[in-house]
């Protein structure tokens, strides 16, 4: 806390000068309010000036890295939104009209197919099966049967659904949340996703 507390002192420091000239400006202009708006165009144009400047010479590197936070966001944001709308249309195309009775995100990545990302893995019960869905280039679909998961298990320690079909079912583990983890063990065991 000392060192973000150092940096906002120093940023104050660093722009009392343009507060001040940007204070003396407000002023200038309410004083001269009468005389109009040419006054205004032709006085605080160089002022304005003067004050981005030197607010682009000693605020930039903050100024920069806000930016750069804001970029990230935005890239973040949309990621998840096209990641949405993808698994939204894989569940439409999967699901052949019918309603899923539990659909969970995942904390699990697999391969989908794409060069640098991973499509995020969804889990779903729909009907008397258990569906494994991730969109992407190569969309990753899995099918499990109630009764083939039988010995499913959630460990609470690495907070993963542990799934025991037959061999050659992947992944064998799923990051769900224990709420998520219970609810699909609960339709393993009695059918009831409520």
């Amino acid at each position: 806390m000392p060192k973000l507390q150092d940096r906002l002192d120093r940023l104050r420091i660093r722009l009392a000068p343009l507060m001040e000239v940007l204070r003396r400006l407000l002023v200038r202009a309410l004083l001269m309010a009468e005389k109009g708006w040419q006054w205004l165009r032709i006085h605080a144009g160089p002022v304005v000036r003067k004050a981005w400047q030197w607010l682009r010479i000693h605020a930039g590197p903050f100024v920069k890295k806000c930016w750069q936070w804001l970029v990230r966001m935005f890239w973040i944001c949309m990621h998840w939104w096209l990641q949405t709308n993808r698994t939204q249309r894989l569940v439409a195309a999967v699901g052949e009209g019918r309603t899923f009775a539990v659909l969970i995100g995942t904390g699990t990545s697999v391969d989908t197919g794409r060069w640098f990302l991973r499509g995020r893995l969804s889990i779903g019960v729909l009907g008397d099966e258990l569906l494994l869905l991730a969109p992407g280039r190569r969309p990753f679909v899995v099918r499990a049967s109630r009764p083939e998961l039988a010995d499913s298990l959630y460990n609470a320690v690495t907070g993963e659904l542990v799934l025991a079909p037959a061999a050659g079912f992947q992944p064998r583990t799923v990051r769900v949340s224990p709420v998520a983890g219970y609810t699909i063990l609960r339709w393993v065991q009695d059918g009831k996703t409520e």
